[in-house]
């Protein structure tokens, strides 16, 4: 009886050790899962870092060259006012070379 006891309790002791085998294969796999899917993460997150640092260059860049036109654009108008001014000033030198032509007509016909 006592033999029959001791089966009995070893047939449950493996019984037993099987289902904790076989939730250890599963928690296993679980932890293989999860540990892949953090890495999956893991690379989602470093390649979107990567991409943000990468658009932070391209604003840089853009907000240079937006301060070089602003810097292109004053100069223009600059040179247009000065250009407008030495026009203004030309067409003011040819009144006056022919007002000074009409005046020596003049003097010449007396």
């Amino acid at each position: 009886m006592r033999e029959e006891g001791l089966r009995s309790e070893m047939k449950q002791l493996k019984e037993k050790t099987a289902d904790l085998q076989a939730q250890l294969v599963q928690k296993e796999q679980a932890v293989e899962h999860y540990k892949a899917q953090m890495e999956k993460a893991r690379t989602h997150y470093d390649a979107k870092k990567q991409q943000n640092q990468e658009l932070l260059q391209k604003l840089k860049g853009l907000e240079h060259l937006e301060k070089e036109n602003a810097e292109l654009k004053a100069e223009s108008e600059r040179l247009a006012k000065e250009l407008q001014r030495t026009a203004l000033q030309a067409a003011e030198s040819e009144l006056s070379l022919k007002s000074l032509t009409s005046q020596v007509r003049v003097l010449q016909a007396q």
